[in-house]
């Protein structure tokens, strides 16, 4: 019999017996997320990504980084924002990023790529 023990290791008592299994984390979507983020700066809601991300408990950087999503191909955006969500637990934003370097057409060839390897 195995006693198990959080995962900081700080010798808490979980579980005796069968491991625990842990729950899949669901990811949010980047592009809705992004598009949430760009409907709060048109409305002037807020002036700046600086008080948005005060607001929101994020970073001003992350913020550009996940707007910067919505410089992707509006063909790709929108096949994004009908995903599930599980989907984003392989097309990460950091995976999209990438994208953003690329012109509109070699986006779509490298999108379709990530599809196939999903």
């Amino acid at each position: 019999m195995k006693i198990y023990y959080d995962s900081f290791k700080r010798r808490r008592k979980i579980g005796i017996g069968l491991k625990p299994e842990k729950p899949q984390k669901i990811k949010a979507n980047p592009i809705l997320q992004a598009l949430e983020f760009q409907g709060i700066l048109t409305n002037k809601e807020v002036k700046s990504k600086n008080e948005l991300a005060k607001k929101i408990g994020l970073s001003r950087v992350r913020i550009t980084q996940i707007m910067n999503l919505l410089k992707l191909n509006p063909e790709i955006i929108q096949r994004l924002s009908s995903f599930e969500p599980t989907a984003f637990n392989f097309l990460t934003e950091r995976r999209l990023r990438s994208l953003t370097q690329l012109s509109k057409e070699e986006q779509l060839k490298e999108f379709r790529k990530l599809l196939i390897r999903k």
